[in-house]
């Protein structure tokens, strides 16, 4: 009766109350309840969703990862329209968006593809638009290539000081190439840059590089030195017209005495032959002279220009010495480039004497890139001193190298001789007479015949001839009969040994 009651309670309450009512009314039942399960079904629609969830979760970030690895490639894709503005602004944008998603960490699988996608396409788009821009504009294209080959020439040549001249020079038109190339191709609205004004710019730089060897050429001379030799067609004024003259048997053209010379201009002569030959010839085989003064009235003077390439600022060096004694002071003008008197350098002379030569120093400042001019005047009530041929160095450690150039000294590798050229360098006779001849002769062992210079009627009261014993028999009586002409003068004759006009000492 107890179990019928209990079944029927079953089937009013249903089965989900039967759980809860049966452990109160019979413990025995308890092993039935557990096998009625109902979880097996929901347990397998839990594990294929999480299968579904890790299949879309896997995809999501490969497609982050493709897209984070586009973006990476960001500087080098956007650097490569660095000369197309317009087309450079686009790709930036689209780089910008991407990004924008994949930091998003809440950015949808379809919104990671979609920007990929974009991305993908602005990149492609971009290169097709260069593509088209360079055939709309070839020609802008070859001018914009060339003014960086001339900008990459100009900067890998021009590293030295010497060269500064020639960079301030280019500086405005190199200035003006940068823009060009800053500027690039296209501008930000999509049009060309001007090509008229491209054009020009790489006109100016073809012109300048054209120029280019000349003037570093002229700048590397004037780093060393650089000689301007007298002239007496360089003379200005009413000195100009003066033609009086050195007298035609000076071979020296300044001594170590006194001389009260009434000509403007002298310089070394050199005989050639037999000094018995009425027909001896003077030969211009050396430059070697002297400016005995600069003329009195009021534009004489002496200029000479010269086409300079280098540092605005150089030094000017010449020979000086006295003619006879003075008490005045001695000093005199100079002038660059036609500066008025306020701007005229006075150079004092400071003790010069008449047996000596010294060497003078003075800056030349605000030098032209191109031509320049040098003027040299006398100043009233002063003794102007003979001045011999000017050097300029644009560097102010050639004094040694100058000095050399002037006397005609060539040091040896060792530094314990010193070889004198006396044709090209400075000296001073003590007489008149003394003279620089030519001969031709043999040497030693040798069958070839060579120009020879010797120096003669050097004064002295020895009554003789001194004469280099390795000369053959020809050389002396050609030696002894060029000075024979002379029989009353008292003969010293120093004869070089070496070729090439040279005298080592």
């Amino acid at each position: 009766m107890k179990k019928k009651s209990l079944f029927r309670l079953a089937s009013l309450i249903g089965v989900g109350s039967f759980a809860a009512v049966v452990p109160a009314s019979c413990n025995s039942l308890i092993r039935s309840v557990n096998h009625t399960e109902i979880a097996p079904d929901d347990s397998n629609r839990s594990n294929n969703n999480q299968d579904g969830d890790q299949g879309g979760l896997s995809n999501q970030s490969e497609t982050r990862n493709q897209l984070s690895g586009l973006l990476n490639k960001q500087a080098n894709q956007v650097g490569m329209y660095n000369e197309y503005k317009q087309i450079q602004a686009g790709l930036k944008g689209a780089y910008e968006a991407a990004k924008a998603v994949v930091d998003n960490a809440n950015s949808t699988s379809e919104q990671l593809n979609e920007a990929k996608t974009a991305l993908e396409n602005a990149i492609s788009q971009a290169e097709r638009n260069k593509d088209s821009f360079n055939q709309n504009n070839a020609q802008l294209i070859g001018v914009y290539n060339q003014i960086k080959e001339q900008i990459s020439g100009i900067n890998e040549s021009l590293d030295r000081a010497a060269y500064s001249g020639i960079r301030a020079k280019l500086r405005p038109i190199y200035q003006a190439a940068i823009i060009v190339l800053q500027n690039g191709l296209q501008t930000a609205g999509g049009s060309a840059v001007s090509l008229p004004y491209a054009t020009k710019v790489s006109s100016d730089l073809s012109a300048a590089l054209a120029k280019l060897p000349e003037w570093k050429q002229n700048a590397d001379e004037f780093a060393n030195f650089k000689k301007f030799a007298l002239s007496p067609t360089n003379f200005v004024g009413p000195i100009a017209n003066d033609n009086a003259e050195q007298p035609s048997d000076f071979g020296f053209s300044a001594f170590s005495v006194a001389v009260d010379a009434s000509y403007k201009y002298a310089k070394n002569k050199i005989k050639v032959g037999d000094a018995t030959n009425a027909s001896e010839e003077v030969q211009a085989l050396t430059d070697v002279g002297w400016i005995y003064n600069f003329g009195r009235e009021a534009n004489d003077g002496y200029e000479f220009s010269f086409d300079y390439y280098g540092p605005s600022k150089a030094w000017l060096y010449f020979p000086f010495k006295l003619s006879k004694q003075t008490n005045q002071t001695v000093s005199f003008y100079y002038s660059l480039n036609d500066r008025n008197a306020a701007i005229e350098r006075k150079v004092i002379i400071n003790a010069p004497t008449v047996d000596s030569i010294q060497v003078a120093k003075v800056p030349l400042d605000d030098l032209k890139f191109g031509r320049n001019k040098v003027a040299f005047s006398s100043i009233e009530g002063t003794t102007t001193p003979m001045v011999g041929n000017f050097y300029i160095s644009s560097s102010d450690h050639n004094d040694d190298s100058v000095y050399n150039s002037i006397f005609g000294n060539t040091l040896s590798e060792d530094k314990n001789s010193v070889t004198v050229n006396f044709l090209d360098g400075y000296g001073l006779a003590d007489n008149s007479k003394t003279l620089l001849r030519q001969v031709s002769a043999t040497l030693g062992d040798s069958t070839e015949s060579n120009a020879y210079y010797v120096i003669g009627w050097l004064g002295g009261n020895a009554g003789k001839i001194i004469l280099c014993q390795q000369l053959q028999s020809t050389v002396l009586q050609e030696l002894i009969r060029s000075m024979s002409t002379r029989p009353k003068q008292v003969h010293i004759m120093l004869v070089v040994i070496l070729t090439l006009t040279k005298l080592v000492i």
